[in-house]
């Protein structure tokens, strides 16, 4: 027997028809299986948000390098630099106001300008079709946000507050676990304590999670993608499952980027 025809395999019209059907059922299994991983990163993207914040540079101030620093100026720390400090000695604290409760109507234009500025839209298909094109998911998503009452109440809750380096800046306060469902606001504080002379910066690593807000972003959603889109039943479950995590950690975005 040759080896042409042990590896040979002969089809007949009926089995061929069952290998297409296998391999279009196949393709789609796929589809679902990448558009469903998609919503998966989104959905785990709600929990480890993280925005920095930078420490802006500022120029030295006052006495020789080898023996004064100055802090830049530090984004929403009250009472703007922190001056010249001898190194190895610790500034005075800094405190500031940290909100955890804001309505749609305060930062109605931060969170449109992020998402109109800030945010890459994409096409979503099902089983190799297109039916929400990335011009349209960013219609609905604007529209969604503009339409809320000016009253709807957003809540954060801080998950984390780090500094990327830690050696000449330390943080202190209560707002790591404070959430806005319970309290309106928390106080960060920082210190400044040179190791050595110039100008020193650092940033802060906040995680955040939104714990009041999004049901009403999410029914604001729905009802754009059935008015726009005329989605409705499976399609328009499906379609929530991948733009609503999308809007939910945009929305966290641009909360946290205005709030720091």
């Amino acid at each position: 027997m040759s080896i042409a025809s042990v590896v040979s395999l002969e089809i007949s019209p009926d089995n061929s028809k069952d290998y297409m059907q296998n391999d279009i059922r196949t393709d789609c299994d796929r589809r679902r299986v990448s558009t469903m991983k998609r919503s998966m990163r989104n959905r785990a993207a709600l929990t480890s948000l993280v925005i920095t914040a930078s420490l802006a540079a500022s120029s030295l101030v006052g006495a020789s390098a080898n023996s004064v620093s100055t802090a830049p100026r530090t984004t929403g720390i009250t009472g703007g630099a922190f001056g010249s400090v001898v190194v190895g000695v610790t500034s005075s604290l800094h405190n500031s106001l940290v909100p955890l409760q804001t309505t749609i109507g305060a930062r109605r234009t931060q969170i449109l300008n992020y998402l109109m500025n800030s945010v890459t839209y994409t096409d979503i298909s099902y089983a190799y079709t297109v039916f929400i094109t990335a011009a349209q998911e960013k219609n609905v998503v604007l529209a969604a946000l503009t339409s809320l009452p000016d009253s709807t109440v957003l809540a954060i809750k801080i998950d984390s507050a780090t500094l990327i380096h830690g050696t000449n800046f330390a943080l202190s306060g209560n707002c790591v676990g404070a959430d806005g469902l319970t309290t309106p606001s928390c106080t960060i504080g920082a210190t400044f304590t040179p190791t050595t002379g110039g100008p020193l910066t650092d940033g802060v690593n906040v995680a955040i999670t939104s714990t009041q807000g999004f049901s009403d972003i999410s029914s604001a959603v729905g009802t754009q993608l059935t008015t726009q889109i005329g989605l409705t039943g499976y399609l328009l479950n499906f379609a929530m499952g991948i733009v609503g995590p999308f809007v939910h950690t945009s929305v966290d975005a641009a909360i946290s980027t205005s709030i720091s």
